[in-house]
């Protein structure tokens, strides 16, 4: 079921991302997830791995975000530069309802 539903997503996704990349945009994709008694960023970055294995739009970065409330909110790195980023993968924890996003060519951050 789960890479059912990851594929579905990438489907969705990828394409979107490969054109913002051939505009020469650095492009990220980001999970959410909110549905903890059935997942977690080690079975999704796992599953994502394999799928991924035979795209050729496959991306650079993936952030998984855990949003379980409005509140509490971790956001794993699982991938990096296109490569399964478990080992080195720590989280950021933050509050949901106090997010800003602020986008530049490059680079986003949250404050």
């Amino acid at each position: 079921m789960r890479a059912s539903r990851l594929s579905i997503t990438l489907e969705k996704k990828l394409e979107k991302l490969a054109e913002r990349r051939a505009n020469g945009d650095e492009t990220i994709l980001l999970l959410e997830n909110r549905d903890v008694a059935l997942s977690n960023h080690i079975l999704v970055a796992q599953s994502l791995d394999q799928l991924l294995d035979v795209r050729p739009d496959r991306p650079y970065d993936i952030l998984y975000v855990d949003v379980l409330d409005e509140r509490d909110w971790t956001l794993w790195p699982i991938f990096r530069d296109g490569r399964i980023a478990l080992e080195t993968c720590d989280y950021v924890e933050f509050d949901g309802a106090e997010i800003t996003l602020s986008l530049a060519r490059g680079s986003a951050a949250v404050s």
